[in-house]
């Protein structure tokens, strides 16, 4: 039945732990076939719960370990069921690719201990039935992100990388756990059923107060505005941990926890519009102004990895934005069409990665400035990029033209404001990533380069393969979910191809006439990011720096304030133990038993009443 579901993330999981225990034996290609073994048997039964099971289940199925509120529990649902095959198949793919990229890596134990152990948290934390165990997943994906972020420690900037990383997404972190701790001090329990169940009787404030705290959470996974200092740094790890990040976990478990929480709100739950109307606002702003920068920053810069990582940026502001405007357009289209570029985000977007991990690793740069004429010596990694390109640009009939639409549709029912900031950055995107194409691929060669290895390439044309394919999932979804009832609007389809074609004009001109010099200071803004990164290291960690070592003055006053009177009363105590303590046995005698005869007395005393 269902319960092979644990083998999904327990894999993986298993996998790790074996890669570490198999380590004396120092050989490569048996880590290597642990690592894909254990991700391919992810991929069978995912691709089976998602295919075959879940479309079967009219309710929410929840698989529980033993009986408990903190027992275990897997909650299998067509969210659950899509989330696990996409992050599954994704991540297969690139432990695949690893194998060419890391092949001369020295430290592959680690690296594939900790990949399927990342995998393993991800796939856990969108399968979880139960917030305790979403949180314990949540930080496992968190802690093994940031590891290997700084993989390559010995490098400042990795190490720097992977630690920024960590203390960011802290401050969202907290804030989920404060949710999740009112969810329980309020309810007694943290399983989904039980929660959905108990949220009619909950206040509208209540609610609203643990969504708005949960979004805080979802916002420093996700690398939203203004807590997606970390991701672009990120890019100092391997381009493999890269990708995995951006396609398939890290990312995306902030989309995924908002889209779990409006279902269990709306969908499961009893929870009106208007207790979650601040909660769908603050979604949609800080969805569609995040796209609109993130976009604005990948157009000045020169590393590949980091057009990718602003381009990622941008992308989930889109999903975020959808996801927030359920409280004007039914929720299901809402959450249909987050899902559905988030799906389409996680095939092309580890297609873009993979891509420049093979040009990084045949010319040893990730400047593109030292790039070009590539598409000659590596016609495989070109191609595929460019269909990856054309993917993210949203350009027909590639798989992010029907996503962005569908996505663009619903906010333009929620707000004007936000679909035209989404609008420009419809136009900004092909701009930014032909940049690239053009600067990478295009041009005089520089230097030499040869294709990527089969272990490398082969991933790269399924993923290709895939941003044509993606439009039959989304068909596929529509026939087997009643809540999805979303079609094409061909208005919206309309504007989203004009604003593709006014991208290639601008572009075109652009790059004939060259970055206007009375536009330098908006490309010096830009450059530095909006100054976002000046903000937190000059004035507000001077500041924060400055309120804790007010807090640390005081607590060490405190502290030593308590230990010498700790001090001073031990030696009263002692003092007064000396004079009672006079060395004649006289005096000892003669205390002896009066305590005995305080001792009879009270027993007297008993036995009389």
């Amino acid at each position: 039945m269902l319960n092979s579901v644990w083998f999904i993330f327990l894999s993986p999981a298993i996998g790790a732990a074996l890669s570490l225990l198999l380590s004396p034996v120092k050989s490569r290609r048996l880590i290597e076939a642990i690592a894909v073994l254990s991700s391919l048997i992810s991929v069978v039964i995912s691709a089976e719960l998602f295919l075959i099971r879940a479309p079967l289940l009219r309710d929410p199925a929840f698989i529980q370990a033993f009986d408990g509120p903190i027992a275990p529990v897997l909650m299998i649902d067509r969210l659950s069921a899509l989330m696990s095959f996409v992050v599954a198949l994704v991540s297969f793919l690139i432990v695949v690719y690893s194998i060419g990229y890391m092949g001369e890596d020295p430290s592959y134990i680690r690296y594939y201990s900790l990949i399927q152990l990342f995998i393993a948290g991800m796939l856990g934390l969108v399968l979880s039935g139960s917030f305790l165990y979403l949180y314990l997943f949540w930080e496992v994906v968190g802690l093994c992100s940031c590891l290997l972020i700084a993989h390559w420690y010995e490098r400042p900037e990795a190490s720097r990388a992977g630690v920024k990383a960590f203390i960011v997404t802290r401050f969202g972190d907290v804030m989920l756990l404060t949710a999740i701790s009112l969810i329980y001090l309020q309810i007694g329990d943290l399983r989904y059923d039980v929660v959905s169940s108990h949220l009619g009787a909950l206040p509208s404030s209540f609610i609203s107060t643990v969504m708005l705290l949960s979004l805080g959470g979802a916002f420093g996974k996700s690398a939203q505005v203004p807590l997606h200092v970390w991701l672009p740094d990120a890019m100092e790890g391997p381009t493999s941990v890269s990708a995995l990040i951006h396609a398939a976990t890290m990312v995306k478990a902030g989309v995924y926890l908002v889209a779990r929480l409006i279902t269990l709100s709306l969908e499961y739950g009893s929870a009106s519009i208007a207790a979650l109307s601040g909660f769908s606002q603050v979604l949609l702003w800080i969805g569609s102004i995040t796209a609109f920068l993130a976009a604005t920053m990948a157009l000045v810069t020169y590393d590949i990895k980091r057009v990718l990582a602003y381009s990622t940026i941008s992308q989930l502001g889109y999903m975020f934005a959808g996801l927030g405007a359920f409280s004007s357009v039914p929720f299901s289209e809402t959450i249909f069409s987050s899902m559905l570029h988030l799906t389409s985000h996680a095939f092309f977007k580890a297609l873009l990665f993979m891509g420049a991990g093979a040009v990084i690793h045949a010319t040893g740069t990730r400047d593109m400035r030292e790039m070009g004429g590539l598409r000659r010596s590596m016609p495989i990694t070109s191609t595929t990029f460019l269909i990856g390109a054309m993917a993210l640009s949203g350009i027909p009939p590639m798989n992010g033209f029907f996503s962005k639409d569908a996505v663009m549709e619903v906010v333009m029912g929620a707000s004007p404001v936000s679909y035209i900031l989404l609008l420009i950055t419809a136009i900004l995107t092909p701009f930014y990533i032909f940049r690239a194409v053009l600067m990478t691929f295009f041009g005089e060669q520089k230097g030499h380069a040869h294709e990527a290895s089969i272990s490398m390439t082969l991933p790269m044309i399924l993923l290709a393969a895939s941003c044509f394919i993606t439009p039959s999932i989304t068909s596929f979804m529509l026939e087997h979910n009643p809540l999805a009832g979303f079609s094409v609007d061909m208005k919206t389809a309309l504007i989203s191809v004009s604003a593709v074609s006014l991208s290639f004009v601008l572009f075109y001109l652009s790059y004939w006439r060259g970055f206007r010099p009375e536009l330098a200071l908006v490309r010096r803004v830009l450059e530095k990011g909006y100054y976002f990164d000046d903000l937190y290291t000059r004035v507000l960690m001077p500041v924060f720096r400055t309120i804790m070592s007010g807090i640390s003055w005081g607590v060490d006053r405190a502290l030593d304030a308590l230990s010498y009177r700790i001090a001073d009363q031990a030696t009263r105590f002692g003092n007064f133990l000396r004079e009672i303590h006079t060395g004649m046995i006289s005096h000892y005698v003669a205390a002896f038993s009066l305590g005995l005869i305080l001792l009879l007395a009270m027993a007297l005393g008993v036995m009389l009443t």
